[in-house]
């Protein structure tokens, strides 16, 4: 929700998802999403019949300094697979906390509050609680 927020200048995320892709473009810190992110971003678009804005948000998201889409590969379906098990998560959000697993990530970004009734093997920051 980091990008979509921020390609929709949402007004309350705005500043927020401003400081966090800021210091990617600065190299300040890096990124990684999964692929699996990417998909559903460009949903709303497509299915809204806007497959330029489709193709507009991926190529400013895939040019980003210091952020890459990661794709699915056998590590992260197999550490997907057990989160999900383990925690009842559906396969997107089980492949995404599995992508921040799989390189090490030391944060996770997300704006869904659900995820902190998990016991996931990564940290959250939840943007609702820091705006």
């Amino acid at each position: 929700m980091v990008f979509v927020y921020h390609l929709q200048a949402h007004p309350r995320y705005l500043a927020t998802t401003t400081a966090i892709l800021g210091a990617l473009e600065k190299g300040h810190a890096t990124a990684v999403a999964s692929v699996i992110s990417l998909l559903e971003i460009l949903v709303h678009p497509y299915r809204s019949g806007h497959a330029d804005l489709a193709r507009r948000y991926r190529s400013l998201l895939c040019a980003v300094p210091g952020l890459r889409f990661l794709p699915l590969d056998e590590e992260i379906a197999d550490v997907a697979a057990r989160v999900r098990a383990e925690q009842g998560l559906g396969a997107a959000d089980a492949a995404v906390v599995a992508t921040a697993v799989r390189m090490g990530a030391t944060l996770l970004v997300t704006n869904d509050r659900r995820l902190k009734r998990k016991r996931l093997p990564v940290r959250l920051l939840v943007l609702q609680d820091v705006v």
